[in-house]
């Protein structure tokens, strides 16, 4: 192959809008220009008979400037000339058709971008990939787009217009060479072209992702270069051209693998740490890839293929190692693969599987207990999940390359990496001790329920109490050990042995293995003597063990002899029916039975004192079944026998006498209540005593009963001061829950359970007689404790008060003596008429609900007493009227209105009208409108409202509460006469009166000519001088007009109304008679007089309407001062009732009012 690489300048240089492009030449370069190549070419097959045909490769830079920018792109470009035409008809059809085979391909490499002021400033860009589409060419451009990546030239038959290529659907043309030419071209010509072109570009370019150079597929089967990339592929293949790209170079199709560019990452980075050439191509190349003779897939087969070729694997990461593990391993049997480097082991190596035992852990546990085998163990943790599967399954069905370890393969490794050695027991570390348990748990898991003593039987097994762990099979038939399995023997052993270990047997440490390992080792214990294991947890090996450890359990604590007696009775009870032999003498010397004692000291602790004893003293042994708080006693001693099991162990082997608790109660406790014991107990002591007591009351016999209402037993509230509790016989304490009888009681008395004690007992409490309502013994108790009490008064009087407010139980028989007592005691809280507080007796004392009818008088209490206490007080009989009256007097000084009125009330309520009215008629006890108190002479129902000072009304509500004592009193609905006289001559006595006493007297006369309009005898009015003077003496001036009338006149104030009433004669009569006559105020020189009436009418008369309102401006006119006139019409028509004469009734009528503003003047110029 001829293939020449050559740069030319050539001599074009085109300019447009300032705009140039020009080709770029390499000068350095000393090889014929490509054109003259190929026309050496052409004229060698054209003329001189060369077959052999050539090719010419070369690369164009072509560079476009632009103002601001220049951009050069890069072509390859190779020319492909044939030396023949296979079809010789072809061959000479295109002679006489001047057409030879020619074709060329140019395909864009890149295109470098620049300002053209920074030429070092490029931009390099990969122009195939941008998109640009191919063309076609012949000699000049065809309008004729390819879609291709490349540049096509070739001489084609064309149509005359240059439009389209012939052939491909041309109809009505005979000739099928044009066609049959264009098909070679096509064919052959041009895929040749382009695999050379690719060739080319390969050996010039950087190793580089090329495929974008390559043909394009593409569904138009009606195309010339339909197919071309099967061709190209097709001619690639078969002349083994490198020309596809790997991340190792390019390489021909027979050496690379042909994989999706979508493969992952890993992958990509795995397959080249390992040197695999794969050609990533996209999926419609890799379809055609594949299809093309000598391509071969990427497979796990292909891969594992190219792996056995490699010598050693260390240049490949261990992350790539996995990749490819994991890739092979969907095809690749594992006897396959075991021979690649690619397996990862617990040390961190990777290794092949050829050099056995290679071990794979079964779980976690596997892993944890075999961690110092890591040279033969794989390592799944670093392998996926579905790897790792895959391993577990290979191992499952083939374990000779990769197995799970097996009892004897656990015994070779106890024995190289835990322990070894020549004895039946060893002292292991604490590592050693826990991997023991780990070694257990392995056992528990894969022997399936067996344990294979010909494998394991060597091992050190067995852990003992100390550092020391025994075989599992000792040699040595002394070296027997005890066990126990976890729980309180487990316990109780250790503690025994704590004592003192130099001196304690072997004992199986249980709490060096779980409890699963532990039951499996005591479930083989239980088949197979040669472990020579005991089990401690049965009652006679453990009364054994106790018998060999009793000097330790002398030495033990308190709470390990308790355990060991728990443990007994355990034991005893799983052991209870089956026939074991007990020696009941090795019981009683074992220092394991509880003694209860209390402390007797009042002051001292208060916790219960236990301590271990054995059997064997010459006192009696008394079992308690319930732990009731007793005195010591010189000759019994009590044991603890609170549970069943524990009594039944001493009754059935006749150890103890065991009491229940009511029998404790009533043989142990009440004479120790009865002789005082328990007061030298604690208060808890006795607290817990007494709850058991009330707990247990009725349960108790009636002779038991009977005895506590006597005895201290109930615990009383605490108070701040107090140390300790104080108890008191339920007879002498109160009921808390009765909050009124509590209250009744100062602080610093000491009479209320304590409330936790009387919520669980207070029905208890109840039988045994404590206090709960107000009888005759918390009366005399209470009210003696307040006479003589010396606190201060509200102290004493808000308790007082609580107990004259709680109801006394009734009792029919209540003796005299009693009422005597609480009606002498000075005792009530009350407050004097002073209004102050002191105590008082019952006699001159009530409550609030009759301090309006005594307060002022006696002492009251500020409460209301219940109705029980009224009759024990002796206030169920009326209060004296003489103290009635004694406090209607004080309230009315001290205008107390409420208190006058409710002793009215109480007055008109309990006492008839007669036996007090007349000690009233002297009191001001009413109560008047304006709110003052007046006496029955001053006062009426109604009608004194305008006779004020001298009469008043009553209040209305007064008089509707009262009305029995107003009408009995002689009160009047009216003033009558009589009072209207009286009120006259006080009127009188006074000469002139001013203006408020002119109005009384009015109302006087009004009144009086209301009640008695036929005779007015001793009636005086007050004239117009204000002087009371006789009715009949006056005339009523109803013509104040009249300067001088020359009568004597009612004052002003008198209305007509009251004057017509007292027939009182008027002036206007004396006018009309003629008694009096008017006089002409203006004295004309004529001296006429004439009717008033007559001189209007004569008036109107003389002028007519018109001239009369003329006359009406000119005299505002002549008035000088008037600057308006006014005219108003009145259509009122006015009362003639009082009209001086009749003939000016016409008058009152409607009527035209004139007015001008010239004052006095307008009144001189009209008249």
């Amino acid at each position: 192959m001829a293939s020449n690489s050559m740069k030319s300048r050539l001599s074009i240089d085109k300019t447009w809008l300032g705009e140039s492009m020009s080709m770029i030449a390499a000068p350095e370069l000393t090889l014929i220009r490509p054109k003259q190549r190929v026309k050496d070419i052409l004229d060698g097959v054209l003329n001189h008979g060369n077959l052999a045909g050539g090719e010419v490769y070369h690369e164009v830079h072509l560079r476009h400037r632009a103002p601001k920018r220049e951009t050069v792109k890069t072509f390859g470009v190779l020319n492909f000339v044939a030396g023949s035409i296979p079809d010789a008809s072809l061959a000479s059809w295109a002679a006489s058709e001047k057409l030879f085979p020619w074709v060329a391909v140019a395909a864009p490499l890149t295109v470098r971008f620049a300002a053209s002021s920074e030429p070092e400033s490029d931009n390099v860009q990969d122009p195939g990939k941008s998109g640009e589409p191919g063309r076609l060419y012949s000699v000049l451009p065809l309008p004729i787009p390819t879609g291709l990546p490349v540049h096509i030239h070739g001489l084609f038959s064309i149509s005359a217009d240059r439009s389209r290529l012939h052939g491909l659907g041309d109809s009505g043309v005979h000739d099928d060479r044009p066609e049959s030419w264009n098909k070679f071209l096509f064919s052959q010509m041009i895929p040749g072209a382009w695999a050379k072109l690719l060739v080319n570009v390969c050996q010039n370019c950087q190793a580089q992702d090329l495929f974008h150079l390559w043909p394009t597929t593409t569904s138009e089967v009606h195309r010339w270069w339909y197919g071309m990339i099967r061709a190209v592929m097709d001619i690639a293949s078969q002349n083994d051209d490198p020309v596809w790209f790997t991340e190792l170079g390019y390489v021909s199709l027979q050496d690379g693998l042909l994989a999706s560019e979508a493969i992952n990452v890993q992958q990509k980075r795995a397959f080249r740490e390992a040197e695999l050439r794969i050609i990533y191509l996209t999926d419609e190349l890799l379809e055609e890839a594949r299809q093309t003779l000598g391509g071969r897939s990427l497979r796990p087969r292909t891969v594992y293929e190219g792996l056995r070729q490699i010598r050693s694997f260390e240049h490949l990461s261990s992350q790539s190692k996995l990749v490819v593990l994991e890739y092979l391993q969907h095809e690749i049997p594992l006897t396959d693969l075991a021979a690649l480097q690619i397996f990862p082991f617990n040390d961190g190596i990777f290794r092949s599987l050829t050099s056995p035992p290679i071990f794979l852990h079964r779980d976690i546990f596997d892993k944890k207990l075999f961690q110092r085998q890591p040279d033969s163990t794989l390592d799944t943790d670093q392998v996926s999940g579905a790897t790792s599967s895959w391993l577990h399954e290979r191992a499952k069905e083939d374990d000779s390359i990769v197995r799970y370890r097996n009892p004897t393969d656990l015994c070779d490794y106890f024995l190289n990496h835990i322990a070894n050695g020549s004895s039946d027991t060893l002292a292991f570390d604490r590592e050693e001790r826990s991997m023991l348990s780990e070694v257990w748990e392995w056992i528990m898991r894969h022997c399936q329920g067996d344990l294979p003593l010909p494998a394991l039987g060597s091992l050190w097994l067995v852990p003992l109490r100390d550092s020391g762990v025994r075989k599992l099979i000792p040699s040595d038939v002394s070296n027997s050990a005890t066990w126990f399995e976890n729980g309180k023997g487990k316990e109780i052993a250790l503690k025994i042995i704590a004592v003192d270990p130099s001196k304690a047997p072997k004992l199986v440490a249980d709490d060096a293995l779980s409890d699963v390992a532990l039951q499996c080792l005591l479930a083989f214990a239980e088949k197979e003597s040669l472990l020579r294991l005991k089990d401690g947890n049965k009652l006679e090996y453990f009364l054994k063990f106790l018998e060999e450890a009793r000097i330790l359990l002398q030495n033990a604590t308190e709470d390990v002899k308790d355990s060991v007696f728990c443990m007994v009775k355990e034991l005893y009870r799983s052991r209870k029916g089956i026939n074991i032999n007990i020696d009941t003498d090795v019981l009683r010397s074992l220092c394991i039975f509880k003694e209860i004692q209390w402390p007797v000291d009042a002051t001292g602790s208060s916790t219960m004192i236990r301590s271990s004893t054995d059997l064997t003293r010459n006192v009696t042994f008394v079992g308690m079944r319930k732990l009731v708080p007793l005195p010591l006693s010189s000759t019994q001693v009590f044991l603890e026998a609170t549970d069943e099991w524990a009594r039944s162990l001493f009754e059935d082997l006749n150890l103890v006498r065991c009491l229940g608790q009511i029998q404790i109660l009533e043989e142990l406790v009440i004479p120790a209540l009865q002789d005082s014991s328990y007061e030298h107990m604690t208060s808890k002591f006795r607290l817990d005593v007494t709850e058991m007591l009330f707990q247990n009351y009725f349960r108790l016999s009636t002779s038991a009963q009977a005895c506590i209402p006597s005895l201290p037993v109930v615990p009383l509230e605490r108070r701040k001061e107090d140390q300790s509790l104080i108890f008191a016989c339920p007879v002498d304490v109160v009921d808390p829950h009765q909050s009124a009888l509590v209250s009744l009681y100062f602080e610093d008395e000491m009479t209320v359970p304590e409330m936790h004690f009387y919520h669980r007992f207070s029905g208890v409490l109840v039988s045994c007689g404590m206090m709960n309502r107000v009888d005759e013994r918390l009366v005399l108790d209470r009210i003696s404790t307040y006479a003589r009490k010396q606190v201060p008064f509200d102290v004493v009087a808000s308790r007082a008060e609580k107990l004259l407010q709680s109801p006394i139980c009734a009792d029919s028989s209540r003796p005299d003596e009693f009422t005597q007592s609480v009606r002498n005691c000075v005792w009530l809280p009350a407050q004097s008429p002073e209004r102050s507080h002191s105590l008082t007796n019952s006699f001159e004392c009530r409550d609030s609900d009759e301090e309006p009818f005594v307060g002022r008088v006696w002492h009251t209490l500020p409460f209301r007493v219940e109705q029980s206490w009224r009759s024990i007080l002796g206030w169920q009989n009326r209060i004296q009227v003489d103290v009635l009256m004694s406090q209607l007097v004080r309230s009315i000084d001290a205008s107390d209105v409420p208190s006058v009125e409710q002793t009215l009330f109480y007055l008109d309520g309990n006492y008839a009208f007669e036996d007090y009215v007349r000690r009233l008629s002297g009191l001001n006890f009413i109560r008047s409108s304006n709110g003052l108190f007046i006496s029955p002479a001053q006062a009426c129902r109604d009608g004194g409202e305008r006779l004020m000072p001298y009469l008043y009304n009553v209040d209305s509500r007064f008089w509707s509460d009262h009305v029995g004592i107003m009408t009995h009193a002689n009160v009047p609905k009216i003033p009558d006469l009589e009072r209207l006289h009286d009120v006259q001559k006080a009127l009188e006595s006074k000469g002139a009166l001013d203006e408020a006493d002119l109005d009384v007297a009015v109302e006087i006369a009004h009144i009086w000519g209301s009640q008695s309009p036929e005779s007015f005898y001793s009636l005086k009015v007050p004239d117009d001088t204000g002087l009371l003077v006789d009715v009949y003496s006056l005339m009523f001036n109803d013509a104040p007009w009249v300067s001088d009338v020359n009568r004597a006149v009612a004052h002003p104030k008198l209305s007509r109304a009251i004057a017509d009433r007292l027939k009182m004669q008027p002036v206007s009569d004396l006018l009309r008679n003629g008694d009096l006559g008017i006089s002409d105020i203006d004295e004309d020189e004529f001296n006429q007089c004439e009717e008033v009436a007559d001189g209007i009418r004569d008036t109107l008369d003389r002028y007519t309407r018109e001239s009369t309102f003329h006359e009406y401006l000119a005299n505002a006119d002549d008035c000088g001062s008037a600057s308006a006139v006014n005219f108003l019409f009145d259509g009122t028509s006015y009362n003639t009732e009082h009209l001086l004469t009749t003939d000016l009734n016409s008058l009152q009528g409607p009527a035209v009012l004139i007015h001008n503003d010239g004052g006095e003047q307008a009144f001189i110029t009209l008249n």
